[in-house]
């Protein structure tokens, strides 16, 4: 609704109730993971709202927990890719180009469900590195090259999933902006 007074109330709201649960003693795994699921959403609505430092901030804070969870590389990999993509949105291309690189690692490595899910997972993670590295006219360490063969890589396997299924209109659009 891009009510966004509400949405930083109800977001610092979450924040404060996430942090409250994670000073408690004898947090299970799951109740981490939980937590941490819920400051990637936080971290996402702060980019949303173009507060790029406040969402690498909760970004940072999930990745932990999902760390000290026990969470899936895959969850991981994501985190760190949300968190890339927050610090290139501030500014920060450097550490940008680090967390996506540690996020494309574990990604190429991590078990997902099923082909889909897992195409989807590193379409995101290398469509960023390849923004990061050289996208025209925005901001981008401008280096065009190096941003060519994680686009390539982004494109030729969202394109195999396409050609699975004719009716796929969100791999074709994934396609489009490889």
């Amino acid at each position: 609704l891009h009510d966004w007074d509400t949405a930083l109330i109800h977001s610092r709201q979450g924040a404060d109730y996430v942090a409250r649960l994670t000073k408690l003693r004898g947090l299970s795994d799951d109740q981490k993971l939980d937590a941490a699921r819920i400051l990637l959403n936080i971290g996402q609505g702060q980019m949303n709202m173009h507060r790029y430092d406040a969402a690498a901030a909760q970004m940072r804070q999930a990745i932990d927990l999902a760390k000290a969870s026990g969470a899936s590389t895959g969850m991981i990999a994501q985190g760190l890719s949300g968190l890339a993509n927050a610090l290139r949105q501030a500014g920060d291309l450097d550490g940008a180009l680090t967390s996506i690189t540690e996020a494309r690692a574990l990604g190429e490595k991590a078990q997902f469900a099923n082909e889909v899910l897992r195409a989807s997972a590193l379409y995101a993670i290398l469509w960023r590195q390849g923004v990061i590295l050289g996208e025209d006219e925005s901001v981008s360490l401008n280096r065009p090259q190096d941003a060519v063969e994680p686009l390539q890589k982004a494109f030729d396997m969202v394109d195999a999933i396409a050609a699975k299924d004719p009716n796929d209109a969100s791999f074709r659009d994934r396609m489009g902006t490889a």
